[in-house]
């Protein structure tokens, strides 16, 4: 049996990426783009967790949409966890966010979820992930 590996380096290297990008003047070629934000509005395949070492968990869902079915990076999962946002298979989504492609698939970093009549934020308008803000000096 051939076992495909190229996934889990790819996904190391997104949330890498990811990481690195939120870091300032760190420039990489998965950076959130405000030019390529999009919406879309689909059903979750799956909910996936990614932990490649050192690097916290970042939640990932697959979201069918009318067109297309979209791999979504969303955020670590202990923001999402402390934001009592909770996802799972079958769940109905809108997504904003800027839109990649990777290795000819297409990629979503989102800005923002929207699941029944409540929205999660996870970055700015520029992209800067909300998770990575150090709180306000008292």
């Amino acid at each position: 049996m051939v076992r495909r590996v190229w996934p889990k380096a790819l996904l190391f290297l997104l949330t890498w990426a990811t990481f690195a990008g939120a870091q300032e003047g760190v420039k990489s070629p998965f950076d959130y783009n405000p030019a390529t934000v999009q919406t879309h509005r689909g059903l979750v395949i799956s909910v996936t967790p990614v932990a490649p070492g050192p690097i916290p968990q970042m939640v990932t869902v697959q979201l069918a949409t009318d067109k297309e079915t979209l791999t979504v990076w969303l955020a670590p999962s202990w923001f999402l966890e402390g934001q009592d946002f909770k996802l799972s298979g079958l769940d109905r989504l809108e997504v904003t966010g800027s839109r990649l492609m990777v290795d000819g698939r297409p990629l979503l970093l989102a800005a923002a979820v929207k699941k029944g009549d409540r929205t999660l934020h996870l970055r700015d308008a520029q992209g800067n992930p909300l998770w990575s803000r150090r709180p306000a000096a008292p």
